[in-house]
């Protein structure tokens, strides 16, 4: 199969699956619940600090363009991040804001066989349109009557983190083999990183988080939950919204919990660039894990490779 390499400004759209509290139709009251949303950006993000930049150093070109590698991750102003289905862009999500800034795209499809400084080159597998993976939220469950939300199965925000659910619109004229391995190394990659992620939350995490020495405080949650609930009675907004089985839950209380942890991303961040841990474990749990899945992958495709290269 002959695929394109990305290039720094290819644009991409994305649907991604996200959790949220969105408001109903008059007289009713906001609910909890999850929604495809439609967002958009460029793979050049990263080069003016909005995501991981994996551009080789601008030192590999594609038709005079610096290429991406595997792991390239545009994030932080994806764009404008309206949900679709089943609620419309006309039921507002209140956490849209938090969407935008903290949102994220992943060239997850390379060619193994052409490895630039950062990695195995990112591919578009049908030349012209690549497939990345957008950023997807575990689906809130909620038992109350929404209308829509009934029709939606469960393995459906499982299937938006599972499969690639973001188009790229690619161009060009260089040329890369995309061969069985590869294929194989994207599936397993996604699949084994899936439940290694599962493994970790539920047998090793509450665990590793005992060990941990946190040498930053956290924001706490409820910070500006009182900022916001003025807010929202100046606006003419509601201030509660129906939850899980039924419960009310409060729409400041909750918007506060959504900016304290931007604001520990935020921090966390500041820290890192200074130089300064914010926390330290004497045991990582979670690398051994990483480590063995890369392990297995790479050993994986290296075998289907041997067997049979070049997709036809």
């Amino acid at each position: 199969m002959i695929t394109f390499p990305y290039k720094q400004w290819n644009p991409f759209v994305q649907l991604d699956w996200h959790d949220g509290l969105f408001m109903m139709p008059p007289p009713a009251i906001p609910v909890t619940g999850s929604a495809a949303h439609i967002a958009a950006g460029v793979l050049s993000m990263p080069w003016i600090g909005l995501g991981t930049n994996k551009g080789n150093g601008d030192r590999v070109l594609a038709d005079g363009m610096p290429i991406v590698s595997e792991g390239h991750q545009p994030g932080r102003l994806l764009v404008p991040h309206l949900n679709l289905y089943p609620f419309t862009p006309a039921q507002f999500n209140f956490f849209i804001p938090f969407l935008i800034p903290f949102s994220t795209n992943t060239c997850a499809m390379s060619a193994g066989s052409v490895v630039g400084p950062d990695g195995p080159i990112a591919i578009s597998i049908f030349r012209f349109v690549g497939l990345n993976q957008g950023c997807t939220d575990e689906a809130a469950q909620t038992k109350i009557p929404v209308k829509g939300m009934a029709n939606v199965p469960k393995a459906v925000p499982m299937a938006f983190s599972l499969i690639p659910n973001s188009m790229v619109v690619n161009w060009g004229t260089v040329q890369i083999g995309f061969t069985w391995g590869d294929l194989v190394r994207f599936v397993a990659s996604t699949l084994l990183s899936a439940l290694t992620d599962l493994i970790f939350d539920k047998y090793f995490k509450k665990f590793q988080d005992m060990l941990t020495i946190k040498f930053k405080p956290k924001i706490p949650p409820g910070i500006l939950k009182g900022q916001f609930k003025s807010a929202l009675g100046r606006m003419g907004l509601p201030k509660v919204a129906r939850g899980a089985n039924g419960r009310y839950v409060s729409i400041a209380g909750e918007l506060s919990k959504r900016t304290a942890t931007s604001l520990d991303t935020l921090s966390n961040a500041l820290w890192n660039a200074a130089g300064v841990p914010t926390s330290y474990s004497p045991v990582d749990m979670k690398g051994p894990l990483d480590n063995a899945v890369t392990t297995t992958v790479d050993r994986l495709s290296g075998w289907v490779d041997g067997k049979a290269e070049l997709l036809p």
